[in-house]
């Protein structure tokens, strides 16, 4: 498959990287696919596990400090239930084989 073909497949995904309420992060984990889903408003947890570099993951807890409001952290390759292409409407999809 050519990397034309492949980008548009992968710019076709229901994914959140593709979703118009996802939002790349502005730190280190952005260049691995961190980003944000702004689908709804922050929320402020009681406690959450955080991805960051690398493999390596915390668990923090409110009386941390670092706690604030939030939206949910994903990878730009998750997908849930309520994708919304970020592309212009007008925009259809092309054929894969052009």
């Amino acid at each position: 498959m050519t990397e034309r073909k492949e980008a548009v497949r992968a710019r076709d995904r229901e994914e959140c990287g593709n979703c118009r309420f996802w939002s790349k992060r502005t730190d280190d984990t952005a260049e691995l696919g961190g980003g944000y889903c702004r689908r709804y408003p922050p929320f402020a947890p009681s406690g959450m596990r955080v991805w960051m570099t690398g493999t390596a993951s915390a668990d923090i807890e409110p009386s941390s400090g670092f706690l604030n409001d939030e939206w949910p952290n994903v990878h730009q390759s998750e997908w849930c239930g309520e994708f919304q292409s970020a592309r212009p409407s007008g925009e259809g999809k092309q054929e894969v084989g052009k």
